[in-house]
């Protein structure tokens, strides 16, 4: 592929540099959710089944309890994927400090933590009713293959990140991060898609850290059979 800039000349492009600039955003944004969400979603478990989220809500509410361990894992994750990152620094530092735009970097590092924040309080919201780790085992499976989408298509992305489909999906927060920050190395999306999709993720994030608080509250003093999916709006519209 050859790149022309706005004034019609063609520019040198590093493909292994889009690539890893790219990809390794989305993988690590997988690990650092898939990771985080099943200790979080185990956590909640063990807690339910020693009763001690019991004695926790006595000395804390339901939402400062949830804050709590998105938080907490959030920073366990972030502080695992910066130790990797120092790490990979110090090994291809000559590559990697001339080959990648840390201007995108920074723009890809604000979905990367809003994509975080979001999957975090959707695992929250499906995870808090888990009684057994076979359940916690399916929830965690269900989010798997929604971030694994996006890396199937990271190559097709890559190649035209203009077609209409790709534009359209960077508009659903379920893929907002990813195809957004496999677009940027390729192509900067318009200013208006920049703003627009960081707009729409950020109220999709405090969308769902609300609706995951609604569910928190009831789930995790429930125990039995997982709730069903009118159970779960029943549950999000009781005040």
């Amino acid at each position: 592929t050859i790149k022309i800039s706005k004034e019609g000349e063609e520019e040198k492009t590093d493909f292994i540099g889009m690539f890893f600039s790219s990809y390794i955003f989305i993988l690590a944004l997988m690990i650092l959710v898939l990771t985080g969400g099943q200790m979080l979603i185990r956590s909640v478990v063990e807690e339910k089944s020693n009763r001690v989220v019991e004695i926790l809500l006595s000395s804390c509410t339901s939402n400062q309890l949830m804050a709590g361990k998105i938080i907490g894992l959030g920073l366990v994750g972030l502080t695992q994927m910066f130790v990797w990152a120092v790490v990979g620094f110090y090994f291809i530092s000559g590559y990697t400090l001339t080959s990648i735009n840390f201007e995108m970097m920074l723009i890809s590092f604000v979905y990367f933590v809003l994509g975080y924040l979001f999957y975090s309080a959707l695992f929250v919201a499906i995870g808090a009713p888990v009684n057994s780790e076979y359940e916690a085992q399916q929830v965690a499976g269900y989010v798997s293959m929604i971030l694994v989408f996006p890396i199937a298509f990271a190559f097709l992305i890559m190649q035209n990140p203009d077609l209409y489909w790709i534009k359209i999906l960077s508009f659903i927060p379920l893929f907002t991060p990813s195809f957004v920050v496999a677009r940027i190395p390729i192509k900067m999306p318009a200013l208006w898609e920049i703003i627009g999709t960081i707009l729409v993720l950020a109220v999709s994030v405090v969308a769902m850290i609300w609706v995951a608080g609604r569910i928190f509250r009831i789930a995790i003093l429930s125990y039995g059979k997982f709730p069903t999916f009118k159970e779960l709006l029943a549950w999000i519209k009781t005040k």
